[in-house]
């Protein structure tokens, strides 16, 4: 299982359930890793799974997954000026499974000076 806690099915922007609710959006990695120890997977954000198939939710909080499947997201939005921000929304977790879990990234360097 994988875990956005700050994912959104509805927008391509950091707008999880939390940040919805008027909470503030967190201005480095310090802030995002203490409000998403507040959130629960399955609950909060996004919960992307191939052991929870069946419990896949009408509101997107949970993600079926098959066997093959793979996500792919983007770290860094740019704001009006043009300058990269880290995009909360891509935060993630890699939770247990009953299954076993195959990992791989692919890093594409999008031109941008950080």
């Amino acid at each position: 299982e994988t875990w956005f806690p700050f994912g959104s099915t509805k927008s391509k922007s950091a707008n999880s359930s939390y940040i919805e609710n008027n909470a503030p959006k967190p201005r480095n990695r310090e802030e995002a890793m203490e409000m998403a120890g507040m959130l629960t997977p399955g609950e909060d954000g996004v919960l992307v799974s191939c052991d929870n198939v069946e419990i896949a939710d009408a509101d997107d909080t949970i993600i079926s997954a098959t066997q093959g499947d793979a996500i792919a997201f983007f770290n860094y939005l740019s704001d009006k000026s043009g300058k990269p921000q880290a995009d909360w929304s891509s935060l993630h977790a890699g939770l247990p499974t009953r299954n076993t879990k195959w990992i791989a990234n692919h890093w594409f360097h999008g031109g941008m000076s950080l």
